[in-house]
């Protein structure tokens, strides 16, 4: 079962940003966005409540407050507004779909300050591998002319869900990972709601339209909430580590869907991400270590 869930996670986040770019044919970015936080949430506390209720009881307090927030801001608002904004801008899915293979290398980084976690050797290696291979990526972008701002702004995506991620294993390892994910969606509808209302319109009678409210609906329903939910699960049962390879495929079906969407692939950006998958290999390797489940829940983020 583990396997199935594995393959299912790596189709699902794989089409996840080309589902961004149809949606963003119809819709703003901030709406992408609510939606896909909205979907989610239905179906985590609907699971929930009818399921895991009575076996999970509510973990947070009024001082988890400010956490909480940082958790909404940083690991759901900024990287859910920022991808759709960024593909739609560019009408490319594929370049900014590979930045999600930065998130175990940035992990990696941000747990030294934070968590206090010094990588070994081979890791750091990694690190020094996957940021050279990141600077290709930004130069490919360059070379399509992007703004350096919003190749800046892609790499805030991997570095939002990693410091988010990061911090929720320091402070809520306590947490059932349904109710920590439903309640933080859940506050990041309650900011991108609002604001998708008050500042995006929907073009009525566009010809995508379908399609686009198709999209969203698959992003918020599958992507979002089966998949998060099944990813915590695939964390539970078989660790961080093996939950983890996930960020090996994902960018490999970002590109695919990009290529059969027309979206030009490059030999460059072909060996950027080779190079950057060599890195997660050495970042996440286990070198000795003790069984990885015991390394908590998040220590990987979700990757789309």
């Amino acid at each position: 079962m583990a396997h199935v869930i594995f393959i299912f996670l790596c189709l699902t986040w794989g089409s996840s940003f080309i589902l961004m770019k149809k949606a963003g044919h119809v819709f703003g970015p901030m709406t992408i966005g609510s939606g896909r936080v909205v979907g989610g949430l239905v179906l985590l506390w609907g699971v929930w409540v009818l399921v895991m209720r009575r076996r999970q009881g509510w973990p947070f307090r009024y001082r988890d407050v400010a956490g909480l927030t940082f958790v909404v801001l940083f690991g759901y608002v900024a990287p859910f507004v920022l991808q759709p904004m960024l593909i739609s801008r560019h009408d490319n899915s594929a370049v900014f779909g590979m930045m999600v293979a930065l998130v175990p290398l940035m992990t990696a980084l941000v747990s030294i300050p934070v968590l206090g976690v010094r990588p070994r050797a081979i890791q750091m290696v990694g690190i020094a591998i996957g940021l050279g291979c990141m600077s290709i990526l930004m130069k490919d972008g360059l070379n399509r002319s992007m703004p350096i701002g919003d190749l800046a702004l892609a790499a805030l995506v991997p570095l939002g869900y990693t410091t988010a991620n990061t911090y929720i294993k320091r402070r809520f390892s306590h947490a059932p990972p349904i109710v920590l994910a439903a309640t933080a969606m859940s506050g990041a509808a309650l900011v991108m709601v609002p604001m998708a209302l008050s500042m995006e319109t929907v073009e009525q009678g566009d010809t995508s339209m379908p399609m686009a409210i198709g999209a969203l609906a698959i992003l918020g329903l599958v992507c979002t909430g089966l998949a998060t939910w099944m990813f915590y699960h695939l964390i539970q049962t078989r660790g961080p580590l093996f939950a983890g390879m996930v960020t090996y495929i994902v960018p490999m079906g970002a590109l695919a869907w990009g290529w059969l969407d027309d979206e030009r692939i490059t030999g460059l950006q072909m060996a950027a991400l080779g190079g950057v998958l060599v890195a997660v290999a050495l970042v996440q390797a286990n070198h000795g270590k003790p069984d990885d489940r015991d390394e908590g829940l998040v220590d990987c983020a979700a990757p789309d």
